[in-house]
């Protein structure tokens, strides 16, 4: 089942019907082979069954929520996994082949949502005017409310983020040969992006203006302080956030090629791959990084959970996989305009073979 052999898998299932009698593992596994080819009710009855036999395990919520999940019932699935008021997620289960398909439904209804459906920019809005004072203070002052602005309330952040902004950008400017600017100016322009997609919900024209501004100066950092991991991370989510998705992977496999355990890097190009419509390369990658930090996927599971919450109207329309992507710029002329990106429907020009299964269908509301 994990190597993609439905037909064998199927047949390995059949041959332990027997078993199925007092064996809830095996209802369990049937259920996730059923949710991969998309069989909801055969799913639900193999999922009940393995309930009745152990209603304790540890897995059967975690198969109910994907059900839930692949079948487009968002807040059926979140009272599963983050019931509103709670601040704890439910305790996951320890399973991979769970856990993965989990991960990649969750990822299938989050990502597209965070992405610019254009790339259009605009000018940044303006930024406070900086306290005055040496590069060397106004840095150090910037990165301490950069990282103080996280811990804020979510409606409180985006002031002290871009006051921390303004901070690091004059500091650049007095100083942009000090260590790092450039990679901590970069830091605060991708934080104010992504708080601020995060705020409006939809990732729009500032998002896209703020975030290419974020690579220029990863771009900067990466020539002039060297190359390592965590730059390389950074101008993966870049271009993951540009739908550049191609780049994102090669840039986060560079990343993993320096620093093998690296969560973050690990998730992302998941991320991307999922993105390619590679889905069972895309789980193993998202697997392994929630296997090393768990909290990797609680922080998706609460971010649905917000998003859902907030605006469920955003979540009405499915997104087929592969997602459009952003032409890469012609080699040498990248001074040139981009071709216009294909529409978020069309398929890309070499379809990836391991694609599994289109998305699943529109949210809607049924039976238990």
């Amino acid at each position: 089942m994990e190597l993609g052999d439905t037909p064998a898998a199927r047949r390995a299932l059949g041959a332990a019907e027997a078993d199925l009698v007092s064996n809830p593992a095996l209802h369990l596994f049937r259920a996730l082979l059923c949710c991969d080819l998309g069989e909801w009710e055969l799913a639900r009855r193999d999922w009940w069954a393995a309930r009745n036999l152990s209603p304790g395990n540890q897995a059967v919520p975690t198969v109910q929520a994907l059900r839930y999940l692949g079948e487009g019932r968002l807040e059926e699935a979140l009272k599963v996994l983050c019931p509103e008021g709670s601040k704890k997620v439910f305790d996951l289960t320890v399973s991979p082949p769970a856990l993965g398909r989990l991960v990649v439904a969750l990822e299938k209804r989050l990502l597209p949502r965070e992405l610019p459906e254009s790339l259009e920019a605009e000018a940044s809005p303006p930024e406070p005017v900086p306290p005055d004072g040496p590069a060397w203070l106004q840095m150090r002052r910037g990165r301490k409310r950069l990282e103080s602005a996280w811990s804020l309330p979510l409606e409180e952040r985006l002031p002290e983020m871009l006051s921390a902004l303004a901070e690091l950008r004059a500091a650049r400017e007095k100083d942009p040969k000090a260590f790092r600017a450039s990679y901590h100016l970069g830091e605060a322009l991708l934080s104010v992006a992504e708080h601020d997609r995060d705020r409006d919900q939809v990732p729009g024209s500032r998002t896209v203006a703020w975030v290419t501004q974020a690579q220029a100066c990863f771009e900067d950092s990466r020539r002039t302080d060297g190359t390592n991991p965590y730059v390389l991370h950074y101008l993966a989510r870049c271009a993951l956030m540009l739908r550049r998705f191609e780049d994102a992977q090669k840039l986060w496999r560079e990343a993993l090629a320096g620093f093998e355990k690296f969560p973050e890097a690990h998730y992302g190009l998941g991320q991307a791959l999922l993105a390619r419509g590679r889905e069972r390369e895309a789980r193993s990658f998202l697997l392994s990084a929630i296997l090393s930090d768990l909290h990797l996927l609680r922080d998706r599971i609460r971010e649905l959970a917000r998003r859902f919450r907030t605006r469920p109207d955003l979540f009405a329309r499915p997104f087929g996989f592969p997602l459009w992507e952003a032409p890469a710029e012609p080699a040498g002329t990248p001074e040139e305009e981009p071709t216009t990106p294909a529409g978020p429907g069309e398929p890309p020009e070499n379809p990836d073979p391991g694609t599994e299964r289109p998305a699943a269908p529109p949210e809607s509301p049924s039976g238990p």
